[in-house]
């Protein structure tokens, strides 16, 4: 069994959900982090039964101002040792800019711009310590061009994407790949 464990956020459906049983399927060890009561658990379930891995799940809003130390703490009480972290989870737009309320908007920015970077900067030592590692980034083509209805959600992915290429550059001298 591989000593390292990879992280994905908003691992209990789409896109998420599917990398998660990809990486079981190819032995690796998973740390799952999703909203309370959205099926992470029962994925945890049918991975830890059909997968010889080990795997974590803890279940958290990120936006909560505590859920960066948790999950360090978590981290730290559980030995873990992290190589690989995917930033995947996200908030998309759905209506005219002037249809959104103030609080989905923050949310949005909050769940896909300061979430990612944030969780990034938590876990840089642990990626050092364990090179060669890798973060991706989980983009849109939104992040490349506007859309109509979409227009924070471009604007939060064109961010993802700068953030990454910048990172990349930076963290390439200590063998951690940025990917977007």
């Amino acid at each position: 069994m591989k000593s390292y464990h990879i992280i994905i956020t908003g691992a209990s459906q789409g896109l998420g959900k599917a990398m998660a049983l990809e990486l079981a399927k190819r032995k690796e060890n998973l740390l799952l982090i999703s909203l309370p009561n959205s099926g992470q658990e029962e994925l945890a379930k049918f991975i830890q039964e059909n997968y010889p891995i080990d795997i974590h799940h803890i279940e958290m809003d990120l936006c909560h101002s505590d859920s960066l130390k948790e999950i360090r703490y978590y981290i730290n009480a559980n030995q873990l040792r992290i190589k690989y972290l995917i930033n995947n989870a996200g908030v998309l737009s759905r209506g005219t800019f002037d249809s959104l309320t103030p609080e989905f908007i923050k949310k949005q920015i909050e769940v896909n711009v300061q979430v990612p970077t944030m969780l990034t900067h938590l876990l840089l030592e642990d990626l050092k310590q364990n090179s060669p590692s890798g973060i991706l980034n989980v983009g849109s083509l939104a992040g490349y061009f506007p859309l109509i209805k979409k227009q924070v959600y471009c604007g939060t992915k064109a961010y993802i994407l700068s953030f990454s290429k910048a990172l990349r550059k930076e963290l390439k001298p200590f063998g951690i790949s940025v990917s977007t």
